[in-house]
């Protein structure tokens, strides 16, 4: 082949052998007007892969509209205006994301190493006269008739990466830099300044926003909302909730009122909180974190109100809106699927089982069980081998002492705003799942808890920081806060520090010397 004309037809010709079947390349109303001066015919559909199919139709079967009847007041003191909140998300949309043949395509033959990245990907508005290669792009484009498939591959890949760098962007999210200039430094001279300063610093780079749009695959939230940083322009559930606390430690009330005010819009309409701001996380959550969000940002703002109308605000909504979703919220863990009836305890599932992530396809599409990976993804702790091989399976320490904090926060706030039926009912699902904690979380030889699989009916014998989650929300009694500081002390204290796990070394990101700040915090703040 030679000439533009050739180079172009080969181009159409190489995209179309995705999984060994013809897929629309074109995503966009330009790429169409391209294909149609150029001769290229695409008339037939876009072959969708089988585990994209499964989660379009389980997305389709769902329901996403307002699941609750609450209170739309959000909680006072906020002072920024929301954006008007986002229609429920349909299976149309989740048709124009995964059916795009373009992201198919460069998934199909790795185009792109990072599959995340990819999905996240948003069409551009572009004119066809753009869509032109250069001289050397074409080159590398080109392969003979007998080319070996490593060059015949390398040639589509170079293809596709023209198209993903023509056709799409990463989301152009939203900055707030009057609400996070920074407010706090030190003295010069001060040995802390430096870290300090770029600490302060980071807000701006953390909170971001961005509506729901057509083909995107970000789901909104009311308020700006926290991000991870790095590769990450979503909101995720339990990064939100150590977030606050930074937000909280740092004077910045009205942004931590945000992020509860995100958590509760997730609720009220999907009647749990997503692993994260994607469609692709929609059916997982991870660990359960409202409650101790919702009670920190409410004590900072009771503590702050300065007249007793203040207060009547703050339990008026926390009495119509908060607790309501709270309860809701809750419910996902303690009903369904993740409850286990013989133990009485709560575990990590996804609704979508063993379809591979579309996020970490490359990863999972090989292995004969991507439910534990995908379980494991909601556990927060994504991966590690002490929650065995089949998550699914774990009754977790660090879950189920967050949700004995979930019972106790209920119940506290309750009798606050003088409901005291919801208060005994959950004070005996405390001390139900407390003492199931004991009996099947807790080594007693090794003075640290474990998780716990009831399907082989054993603990899973490893150290590890996990073991702190019952001393963080204030579990334990003298001698067994005592007990575990010894045993974490001789086997998870190391040269820098804390270790994730006893593994050495550790094979995984939540393992041996791989420290995550969750798990700092729960030792630090558990130990103090």
């Amino acid at each position: 082949m030679s000439g533009w004309r050739g180079i172009f037809v080969f181009t159409a010709i190489v995209v179309t052998l995705f999984k060994g079947g013809a897929i629309s390349l074109m995503a966009t109303p330009a790429c169409q007007v391209w294909a149609r001066q150029l001769g290229l015919h695409w008339m037939l559909a876009p072959q969708v892969p089988p585990e994209d199919a499964a989660f379009i139709a389980w997305m389709g079967n769902r329901k996403t509209i307002s699941l609750l009847e609450f209170s739309s007041k959000p909680i006072p003191g906020i002072s920024l205006a929301p954006d008007a909140l986002a229609t429920s998300l349909t299976s149309g949309q989740m048709v124009s994301v995964f059916n795009n043949a373009v992201i198919q395509s460069a998934r199909g033959h790795i185009a792109h190493k990072d599959f995340k990245i990819l999905l996240d990907l948003e069409p551009t508005s572009i004119e066809a006269k753009d869509l032109a290669p250069t001289p050397d792009e074409a080159t590398s484009f080109k392969t003979t008739d007998n080319a070996p498939e490593s060059e015949v591959m390398k040639s589509r890949q170079n293809v596709l990466r023209w198209l993903l760098q023509k056709v799409y962007r990463s989301p152009e999210l939203a900055r707030f830099p009057e609400l996070t200039k920074p407010r706090w430094t030190l003295p010069e001279g001060n040995p802390h300044k430096k870290a300090l300063d770029y600490v302060e610093s980071q807000w701006t780079e953390l909170l971001r926003h961005s509506r729901e749009k057509e083909g995107v695959t970000l789901l909104s939230a009311p308020y700006p909302y926290l991000v991870p940083a790095g590769r990450f322009t979503e909101w995720y559930y339990w990064d939100t909730y150590f977030g606050v606390l930074g937000l909280l430690e740092s004077g910045r009330l009205e942004i931590a009122k945000m992020q509860v005010e995100n958590l509760l819009f997730q609720v009220s309409r999907y009647g749990f909180i997503p692993n994260g701001g994607r469609i692709y996380y929609l059916s997982r959550s991870q660990p359960e974190v409202l409650s101790m969000t919702v009670r920190a940002v409410f004590d900072a703002a009771w503590e702050a109100a300065t007249s007793e109308p203040e207060r009547d605000e703050l339990k008026d909504w926390l009495k119509t809106r908060a607790l309501p979703l709270m309860k809701a919220s809750y419910s996902f863990w303690r009903e369904g699927v993740r409850h286990t009836p013989s133990t009485q305890l709560s575990r990590h599932y996804d609704s979508l089982e063993d379809v591979p992530r579309p996020e970490r396809f490359s990863e999972d599409k090989d292995h004969e069980n991507p439910l534990t990976f995908r379980a494991q993804a909601e556990s927060g702790l994504d991966f590690t081998r002490s929650l065995g091989e089949n998550t699914h399976y774990v009754n977790g320490v660090l879950l189920n002492s967050f949700l004995w904090r979930t019972e106790m926060d209920i119940a506290e706030l309750s009798e606050l705003v003088g409901d005291l039926q919801t208060r005994d009912q959950m004070k005996d699902a405390a001390v139900t799942r407390a003492a199931a904690i004991r009996r099947y979380l807790w080594n007693s030889e090794r003075g640290v808890f474990q998780n716990y699989d009831f399907a082989a009916g054993k603990r899973i014998d490893v150290l590890s920081a996990e073991t702190f989650a019952p001393l963080y929300v204030g579990m334990l009694t003298p001698d067994e806060a005592a007990r575990v500081r010894q045993a974490t002390m001789a086997g998870l204290l190391g040269p820098g520090g804390l270790k994730s796990s006893e593994h050495s070394p550790g094979l995984h990101q939540w393992e041996g010397e791989n420290m995550w700040m969750p798990l700092v915090e729960m030792a630090t703040s558990g130990l103090n």
